[in-house]
């Protein structure tokens, strides 16, 4: 651990001085739960979780031409008697305030919190060294050590200028500063500066469209006010994902600005920000904190000094608040004999604008707490951020979102697509040089009417071939797949008229079940189909109380389904099964560059268009969509077999072409295909 060392990157340095003008900035996680641990098996446990995850024992050195993270002061465990502390607000909570010291450590640290009913640990990081979900994985070894089990440490020395730079991300310019603040403007000489937080708990399971709902009030009541200008929430967007070979707890994070117009639907908000979140933006560096030059500690004290009087003189803000969503947090990672862990949440910190909301879920709870400088005392002050992120809270979900009215009258076209691709199956099981068996297609095909606005799409050999070899591809990658896992369930979501279960029959599975809209399950069922099915829309995500079992063995195939869904529709769907099967697999297709206005134009003539392509490229598949990669399985090595397998069947020019864009890198980069991918 003696050598661990990494580079001060950009985001830390902004903190390192920010702590300096507005001290403490601190991460904190608070756990709450029941029991007494001694706190002599706190510190073993907290000095094996340290050896494992040496960025919680770091200092700044500043000897050399570049300001370094090294090796020094380890974490200490406080143990606080403190019998007014409920966790509710920052009251009767001044050990919260503790500062860290960057040059001389320790910058992180452990409380043991013995309060009146409960007791807490809380997990303190210096923000230069740590971010929130740097904290997480930090707390979560802790609970493995203090279980008795290995930890999964964290020791990667990867920092977010390193990663930018190995993208080659453009820099963006920051938000102008035109933003509404919700509770503002400050108050001329008012308050004393002081950061106040509360926490509200609401007994309902995390959703994630409360993100929207707070956004869309907190814009309603900038504007209540009479206010002229932008309202814009800025969000931490966590960039692991990109990355998740490499487990680091420094900050690994980039921030995304979400406007929120005039009479904004709270939902939609909600999409916007998931979507927001798996793009590509959140990587480019804004302004001088990042990119190949990086300003000075003095610099960037001095400009962060100017920046905040500045806002509080004119009224206007970058941002008008900054919402963080951590997520659902679970009861299992965190608890350990002794020690059972009932309810987390993080300490706000104050953003540019003094407003910010946490929020995370917490078993069958919602925590969100909301921090607000108390220079807003014209506004209504804390209380009233109480009470405005309790009514949005509270608020019922809507029964049919938009999202989900557009994906019911999309897929009566799309259903009908599923006769085209049971075609190919039932023609491709006549053929001689067939690469599959398939009687069900076959007899299936002979029982349904075809219907003519296929045909355009049907006179295509390209695109019929291009269904064939994908089922077969899926299948194979099923197999492989099922081959590392004991017990495998399957779940084909959008599933038409796939017949996949009966050209697996010769493995077994735990359990198959078929997800899709009611008129295609009736379908099935009338044709024989007797298997498990759920007759639901893939959007509305009920149908996910269906699925039960260990997550880690379940495996979801969505073939031909999700470039018919809008990308904020694809992105919830991901977001919410990530949330819900945490270590599950998905095999999905994806449409290239190179097949897009093609794929569009015949998509089109059926009434059903495609409405996105990737535009990352094929590679980077799953970097797009957040997923980790499968080892033997990744998406270079199932296109290059796929090509392998199917050469034959190519013709001379389609064999040209394919030779032509192995060998360009731009073109390989719109290749369209099929890709493996696990939810963590």
């Amino acid at each position: 651990m003696n050598e661990y060392e990494r580079e001060v990157s950009s985001s830390d340095r902004s903190f390192i001085a920010r702590d300096a003008l507005r001290p403490p900035t601190v991460i904190q996680l608070v756990l709450e739960g029941n029991g007494n641990p001694t706190p002599e098996a706190l510190r073993e446990a907290l000095a094996r979780t340290s050896y494992a995850n040496p960025g919680s024992c770091l200092v700044l050195d500043e000897s050399g031409s570049v300001l370094r993270w090294r090796i020094g002061a380890a974490p200490a465990l406080t143990v606080v008697d403190a019998p007014e502390f409920e966790a509710r607000d920052d009251r009767s909570a001044l050990f919260l305030q503790s500062p860290f010291q960057a040059r001389t450590g320790p910058t992180c640290g452990v409380l043991f919190v013995r309060g009146r009913t409960n007791t807490y640990l809380i997990f303190r990081a210096l923000h230069a060294v740590m971010d929130g979900q740097g904290v997480l994985g930090w707390a979560k070894d802790f609970a493995r050590c203090l279980r008795g089990e290995e930890p999964q440490g964290h020791p990667s020395t990867l920092t977010i200028d390193q990663f930018r730079r190995e993208m080659a991300s453009a820099r963006r310019s920051p938000s102008p500063r035109d933003a509404l603040h919700a509770f503002g403007p400050a108050t001329p000489a008012g308050g004393t500066g002081r950061f106040d937080w509360r926490r509200v708990t609401i007994d309902r399971p995390f959703d994630a469209k409360v993100s929207g709902r707070i956004g869309v009030a907190l814009a309603n009541q900038a504007r209540a006010r009479g206010g002229a200008g932008a309202f814009r929430l800025s969000l931490p967007a966590d960039l692991r994902h990109y990355r998740p070979s490499e487990r680091m707890t420094g900050n690994f994070f980039g921030g995304l600005q979400i406007e929120v117009p005039h009479g904004a639907d709270s939902d939609n908000v909600s999409l916007g920000i998931v979507h927001a979140l798996y793009t590509h933006e959140s990587i480019k560096p804004v302004g001088f904190y990042g990119g190949d030059f990086i300003a000075s500690l003095a610099a960037i004290q001095v400009g962060i000094y100017l920046d905040l009087a500045q806002v509080d003189d004119t009224g206007l803000y970058h941002s008008s608040a900054t919402l963080s969503n951590l997520g659902v947090l679970e009861s299992a990672d965190h608890s350990a004999p002794g020690f059972r862990v009932t309810s987390a949440f993080f300490v706000p910190l104050e953003g540019d604008s003094g407003c910010t909301i946490t929020l995370n879920g917490y078993d069958q709870r919602t925590e969100v707490t909301v921090g607000l400088s108390d220079r807003f005392v014209g506004g209504g002050g804390i209380d009233a951020f109480v009470d405005l992120a309790r009514g949005a809270m509270e608020t019922p979900s809507k029964p049919k979102p938009k999202t989900v009215e557009r994906e019911h009258r999309v897929l009566s076209a799309v259903s009908a697509t599923a006769i085209l691709t049971l075609r190919a199956r039932a023609e491709e099981h006549a053929r001689s040089d067939r690469v599959f068996a398939d009687p069900i297609a076959a007899d299936w095909f002979r029982r349904v009417t075809w219907p003519p606005k296929l045909d355009r799409w049907w006179s295509s050999p390209k695109a019929r071939n291009g269904i064939v070899f994908r089922a077969d591809t899926i299948d194979r990658i099923v197999a492989q797949y099922h081959a590392g896992v004991s017990s495998l369930a399957i779940t084909e979501l959008g599933c038409g008229l796939s017949t996949r279960s009966s050209r697996l029959s010769h493995l077994t599975f735990a359990k198959w079940i078929d997800v899709d809209v009611t008129e295609m399950i009736e379908l099935r069922r009338s044709l024989g189909a007797t298997g498990a099915g759920i007759a639901a829309s893939i959007m509305d995500f009920a149908w996910m109380d269906q699925i039960g079992g260990d997550s880690s063995q379940q495996l979801f195939i969505a073939e031909g389904v999700l470039y018919y869904l809008d990308p904020a529709e694809v992105d919830a769907l991901f977001a919410e099964l990530r949330r819900r099967f945490s270590g599950a697999a998905i095999i999905f297709d994806v449409v290239g560059a190179n097949d897009y206005l093609t794929l569009l134009e015949i998509t089109a003539s059926a009434g059903a268009p495609i409405a996105w392509h990737l535009e990352m490229g094929y590679a980077d598949a799953l970097v797009t969509f957040g997923l980790d990669v499968i080892a033997e399985l990744d998406p270079d090595r199932v296109m290059k077999e796929a090509i392998e397998r199917y050469w034959h069947r190519l013709t001379p020019l389609e064999q040209a072409a394919t030779y032509f864009a192995m060998h360009s890198a731009e073109l390989k980069q719109g290749w369209s295909g099929t890709v493996l991918g696990r939810f963590t």
